[in-house]
């Protein structure tokens, strides 16, 4: 697979601590406490568990710093921010459970710390009182927030219908992450740009820079799952093959080992040992598609990067050269 030149991307001190300081996201995190955080009984003690242990916020920083590109006051791109922040938690306690998921951020996940159906109604809640935010924003900030659900879903289930299937092409697997992350990711920074008062143009132009941000996050998210332990990454390495989901690391080396009969047939068999999944892992490392994953992830960060220059010239606009240049980091 012939990959194209990519700028090398600088990587400067913790440059995203910098970013959520300065975009309020401690304040973000504040509200969706003081949204879900109040509750008695199990629903509080499932909620102030799961705050407990946030996220990076990446999605909710895309929302701030899109919003930049308007007039909108940053108070009110909080709220925004949050209800989007609240969408994403919803989708991974609702995640956990279909993927029997036993850790989350290196702690229980809500479906281990307490069961399956109170893991469910969390992520019903959440996505209620997400929407209870969004909907201060208008009927496209709705039918946005909407688009957000349908679309992952529909992605997952395509991932659904092409578990332990060595026959999937690359193209099926992009179409699958640009419908369960990119398309959230494009959405914030859509929804930012709309809310402010950015013009047409700008919106268009920030939801296509979130879209390959989302695509080059989430191929390095595939990329860890086979290059990190399990204490670093807080849920079992790779988890997803086990689960029969074939990300591109493992369809590359479908397409270019010389041993892909033999890993082609340890798919099919759905019943794949630790012995074998070793043996996956080190024929992807000795064949270089890891590299090649985050080289193709790098091109996706170069395309957002182009997109730069024809957003307006503010500050904003900085922070998120800022961000795509140290987002495979994180």
């Amino acid at each position: 697979m012939q990959q194209a030149a990519v700028r090398k991307f600088k990587h400067e001190n913790n440059p995203f601590k910098e970013l959520t300081a300065k975009w309020d996201i401690p304040d973000v995190y504040a509200l969706i406490s003081q949204e879900i955080g109040g509750q008695s009984g199990l629903l509080g003690e499932v909620c102030r568990y799961l705050l407990s242990s946030p996220g990076k916020g990446i999605r909710p920083l895309l929302v701030l710093i899109s919003s930049g590109f308007g007039s909108l006051e940053k108070s009110s791109s909080i709220k925004l921010a949050a209800a989007m922040e609240m969408l994403h938690m919803a989708m991974l306690v609702h995640d956990d459970v279909l993927d029997c998921s036993k850790l989350r951020r290196g702690i229980p996940s809500i479906n281990s710390r307490f069961n399956d159906n109170t893991a469910i109604l969390t992520g019903d809640y959440l996505f209620g009182k997400g929407l209870g935010l969004v909907s201060q924003f208008g009927k496209d900030a709705v039918e946005r927030f909407a688009d957000i659900i349908t679309q992952s879903v529909a992605g997952e289930f395509k991932q659904a219908e092409r578990i332990f299937n060595p026959y999937v092409e690359i193209k099926e697997y992009y179409d699958i992450i640009c419908q369960k992350t990119a398309i959230f990711m494009a959405t914030c920074c859509a929804v930012g740009g709309l809310a402010s008062g950015s013009r047409d143009e700008t919106v268009a132009n920030l939801e296509c820079v979130g879209r390959n941000l989302g695509m080059a996050f989430q191929i390095k998210d595939d990329v860890a799952d086979w290059s990190t332990v399990e204490k670093d990454l807080g849920k079992p390495v790779v988890h997803d093959l086990r689960q029969g989901v074939l990300t591109l690391p493992v369809l590359l080396v479908l397409k270019i080992s010389s041993k892909k009969e033999k890993i082609k047939n340890v798919i099919l068999s759905r019943d794949i040992s630790d012995r074998e999944l070793s043996f996956i892992q080190q024929e992807i490392k000795v064949t270089g598609c890891l590299e090649m994953c985050l080289q193709t992830a790098a091109g996706y960060i170069e395309k957002a990067l182009d997109l730069l220059v024809v957003l307006p010239d503010k500050p904003a606009r900085q922070d998120l050269d800022m961000l795509l240049n140290n987002i495979l980091a994180f």
